[in-house]
């Protein structure tokens, strides 16, 4: 083989190392800077999911604390209508109200009502306007209650 068998060959050869050899650089530097972002874009979702984190924990603790209040109310109001003969007990999904005053011991069991709570915190909010109408509502009509109870007289 001589050199001018060789030579086309060498030359586009030699030109696509001096073409790499100058995009090297370049190339380097994009994947460096995708690699930067990338890093501080996982960096702020790992702070953030922190924040969340943190955030559902505090929901969770409220919500133990409202459930262990629940639990003492109930059994506050155990404990008061114990004592004129009603035993309240709930098991699983139903209320069971036992009266023992009456000559004879009458049982009934109730289910309890599911409500879904798609948000608890705007439920609340709409519970407390429907408390707010119907107190209005009596508060505004106090003249037909007296009127009502008149008639059944």
């Amino acid at each position: 083989m001589s050199l001018t068998e060789v030579m086309p060959w060498i030359i586009p050869l030699v030109a696509l190392v001096i073409i790499i050899a100058a995009f090297r650089p370049a190339l380097a530097k994009a994947t460096s800077d995708t690699q930067e972002r990338l890093i501080r874009a996982q960096r702020e979702e790992n702070a953030n999911l922190l924040i969340k984190i943190g955030q559902l924990q505090l929901m969770i603790d409220s919500l133990e604390k409202e459930d262990a209040r629940q639990k003492h109310v109930q059994e506050t109001m155990r404990n008061a209508l114990k004592p004129i003969g009603i035993d309240i007990s709930v098991e699983g999904d139903f209320v069971r109200v036992v009266t023992t005053t009456l000559p004879k011991s009458v049982t009934t069991t109730l289910p309890i009502k599911k409500n879904p709570r798609k948000n608890p915190r705007a439920q609340a909010s709409n519970q407390g306007k429907q408390e707010t109408e119907s107190v209005d509502t009596q508060i505004d009509n106090p003249d037909n209650t007296l009127e009502e109870e008149a008639e059944h007289e």
